[in-house]
Formats: C-alpha cells, structure tokens, sequence
C-alpha cells in the first residue's frame, strides 16, 4: 500500500513575534519534507508572505492571535477571498477564535464546565458570580485567548482583594 503524495507547498502558520515551527509541529515538517513536501513556517502578520504560493496552509502557532484579533480576522478574510487552502475551515477557525462557542456547545447538549460570558463595559463579572455557579472557585479568561493570557483563579474568600485586578 503506498501513502499519499503529500502537497507540494506547505505553511506552517507562526507569528512574527515566533517564527519558526514548534518543537511538536517540527515532528509534521520532517515528516513531510522527508515525503519531498517543501515546508514552510510563515508568519500570519508577515506583510510580505504569498499565500498563493501555497497548495496547503496549516494554522498551528498563530501564538498573538488574540492580542491582535481585529487584524487576525482581516487575515482570515483575506485568507477566504484568495480561497487558500487552509486545512481547517476558516468558519470553523473564527467560531473557536471566541469562548462563546462553548455556550453553543452547551446549547446543543454538549455537557461543558459551567461557564458565563461577560461582555466589556456591558456587564462586568462581580462577587455574585460565585452564586450564579454555585462554587467557591472560578476562572476567569478572556473571550478571545490562548493558553493562560490574561487568565485568574479567582476565589470566593479572596475576592474582595482580587476585585481591583479584574478588568
């Protein structure tokens, strides 16, 4: 049985900020290029990158997405106007981009960790969220985050202190 040919030209989507491919993804980009896939890491913010040149692009290590993500979703368009062939769907990419998904996941039945959603200047989390809950511990994150940016364990019997913290 013989594999797949693999495609000729391949982005491993990085960021400015860190270019090159992770340790994990290193693992694909020797496999490919050993199957004569000539692999590329480029950046999603470099001005410069063609991504017509591409017959793949994997989204990997957009690692800044979420500090910059008014310019993220620019790409993406610019991405779907070119129709790039990004192997995960672009819908798909922008749905996980924002927390929410994960309340339209509980809306489909899908069992999640209990979660609610904040809106900035809208509706600010306070000392009633412990109630609403019904825990001692929560977690706070941004809508639009990766890994632990900006992430808080905050506790009912603390949080008078960590109030100030919280915007």
């Amino acid at each position: 049985m013989t594999s797949p040919k693999p495609p000729g030209h391949v982005a491993f989507v990085t960021c400015l900020e860190r270019p090159k491919v992770t340790e994990d993804d290193a693992l694909l980009f020797s496999a490919l290029s050993d199957r004569d896939a000539m692999c590329h890491a480029v950046p999603w913010d470099d001005p410069g990158a063609n991504w017509g040149a591409y017959d793949l692009i994997l989204l990997r290590s957009c690692w800044d997405y979420h500090k910059r993500p008014h310019e993220f979703a620019a790409w993406l368009d610019s991405l779907q106007e070119q129709s790039a062939p990004v192997l995960n769907r672009i819908e798909i990419v922008r749905w996980n981009a924002h927390k929410s998904y994960l309340l339209k996941c509980q809306e489909a039945g899908i069992r999640i960790a209990p979660t609610l959603l904040f809106r900035a200047g809208e509706n600010e989390p306070d000392a009633s969220l412990f109630d609403e809950l019904e825990c001692d511990e929560v977690v706070l994150k941004p809508a639009v985050g990766a890994s632990a940016w900006k992430m808080m364990r905050l506790s009912r019997a603390t949080y008078s202190e960590q109030e100030e913290e919280i915007s």
